[in-house]
């Protein structure tokens, strides 16, 4: 019969280790490695270009989210030559085939006084149409349209509002495609309107 003082003292646990043992706190089931990710130059390329694109992060946002996330330092500067240095890339490539688009939205929108005539795919908000021009009426709509058209852009409706320049494009480019009105304008002119018959009640 073996006796306890024959016991090695290495099969017992050392006392600092039972506290350590009986003290550490259970770990929660969501701190569970799921995967890992070998962290490249590459890889941070890429994720800063995503968290402007899907994200739509502003350069200090990209800035601050790599600083406080992954403790990794980088200037505003270098994110905006990123930015432009994927641009540059992107401008070589071909244009793509627009023959899917179903429904596209048209719009106007403003930069630096400039209108910007943009034209985003309904389904896939794929924005297809970008182009900062020195004006916006039928004739330039038009031109845009027909480039467009080159690319196999057919699409069985456009959604617009009412801009005389765009409709007018629309006209000469696309006579047989339908036009519907926007979603946005008439809930715009009825808010006002609700608004106020509320002040007057």
């Amino acid at each position: 019969m073996t006796s306890v003082a024959s016991l090695s003292t290495s099969r017992l646990p050392r006392p600092s280790q039972s506290l350590q043992e009986a003290f550490a706190p259970a770990a929660p089931a969501n701190d569970k490695v799921l995967f890992t990710i070998p962290v490249t130059k590459r890889w941070l390329r890429r994720f800063i270009l995503a968290l402007l694109l899907i994200g739509h992060c502003s350069y200090r946002g990209v800035v601050e989210l790599l600083r406080d996330v992954f403790n990794y330092a980088l200037s505003v500067e270098r994110v905006h030559a990123l930015a432009h240095e994927a641009m540059d890339r992107a401008r070589d490539l071909p244009l793509p085939n627009l023959s899917r688009v179903r429904y596209g939205a048209h719009d106007e929108i403003f930069q630096s006084r400039l209108p910007v005539l943009v034209g985003v795919d309904v389904a896939s908000t794929y924005c297809y149409l970008l182009s900062l021009e020195e004006h916006r009426d039928g004739v330039t709509w038009a031109v845009r349209l027909w480039e467009l058209r080159d690319r196999g852009f057919a699409p069985e409706a456009i959604i617009c509002d009412g801009g005389s320049g765009l409709q007018a494009g629309q006209e000469l480019a696309m006579p047989t495609t339908p036009r519907r009105g926007d979603v946005f304008h008439a809930f715009q002119e009825t808010e006002a309107l609700l608004t106020y018959l509320h002040n007057r009640a």
